[in-house]
């Protein structure tokens, strides 16, 4: 699963979409 934001996370193991990297880049940048 994929988030948006942290809060969507709590109390599970996502990856979240880092938004400012992403768009800087142009790619979908993910951190766990």
């Amino acid at each position: 699963m994929i988030y948006s934001n942290f809060l969507e996370s709590v109390g599970n193991t996502p990856l979240i979409k880092l938004r400012k990297a992403s768009e800087l880049t142009g790619c979908n940048i993910l951190g766990k």
